[in-house]
């Protein structure tokens, strides 16, 4: 996981109440998860009570601590309040017998990156760098340089349960997650190997990533999954002599990714084509002979039926209606550097 330097994390410990027994108060541990990424800080309070030996009790986002009874022919109360699941541990160690020192450590588990929000834009990779794109326009404008760890990245993906991104980082060959301001948290290391390219996650929150399309991955990127972050299958496949480059999900489409792929150079220009999820094997929609004949390094996908793809060497983005038919320049976008990635909200259908 990239963290970001400086965290910050608050920890408001306050506003103790008596219980059903006048010996046992309560602390509220309140939280803010503004900017920081998996988290880890302490802070430590003191107060005074009236104790001879100390026990301590743990439960998530509040504190609860009881001294030693004073009165030890009654008894303790039998139950404890509870409270909803939290994303934050919350611990509590009395430490000295006539004082109590409460401890906090409060650790996030859950994505505390600023989330984007389905808009109409392409999110593109370029090596390390990420940019919004306008695919009807072309325009663009960067988001983050510098992403993560600094090392290569790649087979990015939009999850839209969570409205955040997912790519695959070279430096650690960890699965990543993006947030709105490119800041950056680990979610899982995955399977030994490189050159994973592709990458786009379902509407069921399945991340499917492979090498060139002729290797798949799905993973589980379900948020509260108790799979959440494990592999869950995997396989090879027959590329038809395709060179792919990324893949896009189009929920109207069916149980596919879709691509834009350069032929061979026996044939020449570009062919749509698809891999099926369930049968796991590719297809050829149509041959585009006179279109492209590079890598299309960027898909993004709409759920009208259109797949947009763009041209690494020369940044054109073209347009393809994903049942076949005619494809069109659909704008200029940037021109590759060398690595070149893109992701969706693919729900979103407006690019005005």
């Amino acid at each position: 996981m990239a963290f970001l330097s400086n965290p910050f994390v608050l920890l408001a410990l306050g506003s103790a109440r008596v219980l059903a027994n006048p010996t046992a108060a309560r602390l509220a541990a309140i939280v803010s998860l503004d900017v920081a990424p998996l988290i880890t800080e302490i802070v430590t309070t003191t107060k005074t009570y009236p104790a001879t030996a100390p026990t301590t009790y743990t439960s998530s986002s509040t504190i609860y601590w009881w001294t030693p009874h004073p009165y030890p022919s009654q008894p303790y109360p039998t139950s404890l309040p509870t409270e909803p699941a939290s994303t934050v541990t919350v611990t509590k160690t009395t430490t000295v017998a006539t004082t109590t020192t409460v401890t906090a450590t409060a650790t996030v588990t859950a994505p505390c990156t600023p989330s984007l929000t389905c808009d109409k834009y392409g999110y593109l990779i370029q090596n390390v760098t990420l940019f919004q794109v306008d695919l009807s326009t072309g325009k663009f404008s960067q988001i983050a340089n510098h992403i993560g760890d600094d090392t290569d990245v790649n087979a990015i993906a939009y999850n839209t349960l969570d409205n955040l991104l997912y790519a695959r980082q070279s430096g650690k060959n960890d699965l990543i997650r993006i947030g709105s301001d490119g800041t950056t948290e680990s979610v899982a290391t995955l399977p030994a190997g490189s050159g994973y390219n592709v990458g786009d996650i379902d509407t069921d929150g399945y991340y499917w990533f492979g090498s060139s399309g002729s290797t798949w991955y799905q993973l589980d990127l379900r948020p509260g999954s108790s799979t959440y972050g494990t592999l869950l299958s995997n396989g090879t496949a027959d590329t038809l002599g395709l060179s792919i480059a990324d893949w896009a999900y189009i929920p109207v489409g069916g149980s596919y990714m879709y691509t834009a792929a350069r032929n061979p150079a026996s044939i020449g220009g570009t062919s749509l084509a698809r891999f099926s999820l369930d049968t796991k094997q590719w297809e050829i929609i149509q041959r585009y002979p006179r279109i492209g004949g590079h890598t299309w390094g960027a898909v993004y996908g709409i759920n009208n039926g259109t797949l947009y793809a763009s041209d690494n060497t020369n940044g054109q983005i073209w347009a393809f209606p994903i049942g076949g038919g005619n494809a069109y320049l659909a704008s200029q976008g940037p021109v590759s550097p060398g690595l070149n990635d893109g992701a969706r909200c693919v729900l979103n259908v407006d690019l005005d």
